[in-house]
């Protein structure tokens, strides 16, 4: 197989799409987990599927491998931007301490819900499937929260930006 983009040019194509900030969240006993999904939809709507991309090395995968589930969390423009920062940056904290001071909901599976967030999606971890070197996690919806009142924090041509339904 052939590249017909080089990654930097492929990442550039994708930042002209608008897309919710979204945080994956799960927790075992030794603690939260996290990252920043930039692939994260819907596949099915009965049953209701969400499909999350994660790269193997990933420290978070395998909490959500042990948790047997995950939370979709979409941040919203009043104190998202701070959670962002915390699973975005380079110089962002790792591991458990990205959560530290974050006051956390839960559902239904019991993975962390952040706080700032849009709406959460709870879901059950029902399949993954290898493709191209990158995993797809497959979860069944159990719960979802929303705040319409908020307006959604979206990435857009590399930076961040708002978006309201108004």
């Amino acid at each position: 197989m052939s590249e017909v983009l080089s990654i930097k040019d492929f990442r550039r194509a994708q930042g002209m799409r608008a897309i919710g900030s979204a945080i994956v969240t799960a927790e075992t006993e030794d603690g939260p987990a996290g990252f920043l999904a930039l692939s994260a939809t819907h596949l099915t709507a009965s049953p209701s599927i969400m499909c999350v991309a994660v790269m193997p090395t990933t420290s978070a995968l395998g909490v959500i491998r042990k948790a047997g589930a995950f939370a979709i969390n979409y941040l919203a423009e009043q104190g998202g931007q701070a959670i962002l920062d915390r699973f975005a940056g380079g110089d962002a904290p790792k591991g458990a301490a990205r959560f530290d001071g974050l006051e956390l909901g839960r559902m239904a599976t019991g993975a962390p819900i952040l706080p700032g967030n849009l709406g959460a999606m709870d879901c059950r971890l029902e399949q993954e499937q290898e493709a191209f070197g990158t995993l797809l996690l497959f979860g069944l919806i159990e719960a979802v929260t929303q705040d319409t009142a908020q307006r959604s924090l979206v990435h857009f041509a590399g930076g961040t930006s708002t978006l309201s339904k108004t």
